[in-house]
């Protein structure tokens, strides 16, 4: 037996890979036994007349199966690189505002995500959940009065919200993001709150539509459609001649503006860290609508990024600075202070995106119903030699970077086509 441990050993594998055993001829099996351990693969015995040699009392033939490499799990395999697939390798691996960090050479941060998430009821209960998950809206204090007027508590409010999940996940895939109106049949009839009510009369399912809305587009469910497209308001302010066809011109008049009002407070140090929490928080109530840590740690940057968007956003924004700052450090003293003690910051940074002179908004403004299936074929029509390339314009990730980055690309692949077409 020693000698067939050493055979295991060379094959780099172990007695528990071992799955078959053949002994030829019988002889005491107790050394065998003692040499498996508790380990029982499939055994057969042969009896032979004699084996190779007379002083040899018997044999044992072994099959086992020799340990790979640990399972890995890949999403993308390059079989045969070449020129080509080594190409192919390189592009997979950063999409195109990645690609567009490292060629600038910015710092990347990755955004944590460990810890609690707070999650506040618009009677002002809080749930203290994992990041990611849905609160457990079983309990007694979750929504006993909504915003949209109702005054009841739900019970089954957490399936509810995973079933307006799936639907609008389902909505989606079928979907095709290049035909929407061909696709999106009936969608562009509703706001998303009409079309969500088709669905579910759950109100803290409804009430968490208008809260993904708020984080999402800066905008009130009942301000958007089932689909929606963005166009930005910059052609009334830039003078064109010819003029721009008045198809293109309703896309600006018809935009409904969204409103991200966001804050970033500086602290310094962590201090949510130390209570288990991510620093995130969802909000029924406001005016804090969502927050995330977005801290740097290696140069001592600590701070959650907080969004008062949408009716929350528009109506803070109405005071003055001073009174703004203090509204948003009260609203995280109130969320957080329950559990653990909330500093002094050491400063307070604000952007109100619709008073910015370049961009104006963010992410973009959004269509009231009916306004998709008029005018969305304007969205990337060329004027003449004029070739529009923004966020809006973009088939993935409309009103973000991403967004931005490949609608550049497809505005350049555009008129390097039309500048290599023969001029007669």
């Amino acid at each position: 037996m020693e000698s067939l441990g050493g055979a295991l050993e060379a094959a780099g594998t172990t007695v528990q890979d071992v799955y078959r055993l053949v002994y030829y001829k019988y002889n005491t099996c107790q050394e065998s036994w003692a040499f498996l351990q508790r380990h029982r693969p499939a055994t057969t015995l042969v009896t032979v007349p004699a084996l190779a040699s007379p002083h040899i009392k018997f044999e044992i033939e072994v099959y086992a199966a020799v340990r790979q490499e640990p399972l890995r799990k890949f999403d993308v395999i390059v079989v045969g690189a070449g020129l080509s697939g080594l190409k192919a390798a390189w592009e997979v691996q950063k999409s195109e505002i990645y690609k567009l960090a490292q060629m600038l050479k910015l710092e990347l941060v990755v955004q944590r995500s460990d810890g609690d998430l707070i999650f506040e009821d618009l009677d002002g209960g809080f749930r203290r959940t994992g990041y990611g998950l849905t609160p457990d809206a079983r309990q007694p204090s979750l929504l006993r009065h909504l915003y949209l007027g109702y005054n009841s508590a739900e019970p089954n409010a957490a399936e509810a919200i995973r079933l307006i999940t799936r639907e609008i996940e389902n909505s989606c895939h079928k979907l095709d993001i290049r035909d929407p109106i061909g696709t999106g049949e009936g969608l562009d009839k509703l706001t998303l709150l009409e079309w969500a009510k088709t669905k579910t009369s759950s109100n803290t399912a409804l009430a968490v539509v208008n809260m993904w809305m708020r984080a999402i587009v800066g905008i009130e469910a009942s301000e958007i459609t089932g689909h929606f497209l963005r166009a930005n308001n910059f052609s009334k302010s830039i003078t064109f001649d010819p003029p721009l066809p008045s198809w293109r011109l309703k896309l600006a008049e018809h935009g409904v503006q969204s409103f991200p009002f966001k804050n970033i407070v500086i602290y310094s140090e962590p201090w949510w860290r130390k209570a288990g929490l991510s620093g995130a928080l969802m909000s029924f109530k406001g005016p804090l609508s969502t927050s995330r840590d977005t801290r740097n740690d290696r140069k001592g940057h600590y701070s959650p990024t907080c969004f008062t968007n949408g009716e929350f956003g528009r109506q803070l924004c109405k005071y003055p600075r001073a009174e703004r700052t203090k509204a948003i450090l009260t609203d995280i003293e109130r969320v957080f202070g329950p559990y653990t003690k909330v500093p002094d910051p050491i400063g307070v940074a604000q952007r109100t995106w619709s008073k910015d002179l370049w961009s104006w908004v963010c992410t973009d403004p959004v269509s009231p119903p009916g306004i998709t299936t008029l005018h969305e074929h304007a969205l990337r029509a060329t004027h003449g030699k004029v070739h529009f390339v923004c966020t809006e314009t973009a088939y993935e990730c409309k009103g973000y970077m991403y967004g931005a980055v490949i609608s550049g690309e497809r505005g350049a692949k555009e008129v390097i086509q039309a500048l290599s077409e023969a001029k007669l």
